[in-house]
């Protein structure tokens, strides 16, 4: 992820790996009939997707002084759990990645 301002986010600033390596043939061909990667960035961006996502961990949880990673670490469960309940196979990479970036550390 390279963007500094997470309220501008853009698909540009977005890099969504597929695997694995021996399906990428087929991958490639699902992305390019469906448009996968395109649809996911897309939902990364979205006011009420990767935004609000995003809103949550500093809202929710870093005004209230509550950790990121105890976030994370739910978020985590929840995604195993149910991985397609609030796109939380797409939320969990994309969530944890912000935090990768460095996108938490200065709120």
């Amino acid at each position: 992820m390279g963007c500094e301002d997470w309220s501008n986010i853009n698909p540009q600033d977005i890099e969504i790996i597929f695997g694995p390596e021996q399906l990428q043939e087929q991958i490639n061909t699902w992305d390019d009939v469906y448009g996968i990667q395109e649809r996911y960035k897309a939902k990364c961006c979205g006011e009420s997707d990767g935004k609000y996502w995003i809103e949550q961990v500093i809202d929710e949880w870093q005004e209230d002084d509550r950790n990121t990673e105890d976030f994370l670490k739910t978020l985590s469960r929840n995604a195993e759990k149910k991985p397609y309940a609030e796109a939380n196979f797409l939320k969990e990479p994309f969530l944890k990645a912000c935090k990768e970036a460095g996108l938490f550390n200065d709120l």
